[in-house]
């Protein structure tokens, strides 16, 4: 953590900018569970938030998403990572304590998979934070909140919705990972992100 020699940001700037970025939605969300975590554009970047209330009002932690999504061969992994775009069904698991990268990664491996192959993938994010365009994959992403109510709803529906890949952001309940295991089982490849809790 680094401090700046700069006055604090008041309460009323902070409300500004919520009333400003969020969506009807986000802002209700955020006042029925005091807490959100969102995205939002800035310039040519997504900015990802979690807005919280704490004692002495609003709160935000923030951290830049970069917009373009770094090839896979950047990342210092080892060839033997290639042998996942030959995978046809099972789960991938990516885990790692909060800013440890799973996200990058992750948006590294569906980029490679858009760039070499003709699938259809199905990303279902809490929030979304790379934008994928269509390069040979048809790729649709949703968004919890958004454009779905559940990681447990979208699951269900991406079963019926003819997927080769799906990524899940995160499992969060076992109705989630039920149905994650199920898809796996069922002949889709299907690429999950896990927090690790560092010791």
């Amino acid at each position: 953590m680094e401090f700046f020699d700069a006055e604090p940001i008041a309460n009323a700037e902070l409300e500004s900018f919520i009333g400003e970025k969020l969506t009807e939605t986000q802002r209700k969300k955020l006042i029925d569970e005091m807490e959100l975590d969102c995205s939002i554009s800035f310039g040519e970047e997504i900015l990802r938030m979690n807005v919280f209330s704490q004692s002495r009002g609003r709160a935000i932690s923030m951290r830049i998403v970069k917009a373009k999504v770094p090839p896979l061969h950047q990342l210092g992994f080892s060839t033997a990572i290639n042998k996942m775009f030959s995978y046809r069904d099972g789960l991938i698991l990516i885990t790692g304590p909060t800013g440890s990268g799973k996200s990058t990664t992750i948006a590294s491996i569906i980029d490679k998979f858009n760039e070499t192959s003709n699938q259809h993938i199905i990303t279902i994010e809490d929030p979304i934070e790379y934008r994928f365009t269509s390069k040979r994959c048809l790729i649709n992403q949703r968004e919890i909140g958004k454009n779905t109510l559940s990681y447990a709803a979208a699951l269900r529906s991406a079963l019926r919705e003819d997927p080769d890949i799906i990524f899940v952001g995160e499992m969060r309940d076992m109705e989630s990972v039920s149905i994650a295991l199920t898809a796996a089982e069922t002949g889709h490849a299907e690429i999950a992100a896990e927090n690790k809790t560092k010791a």
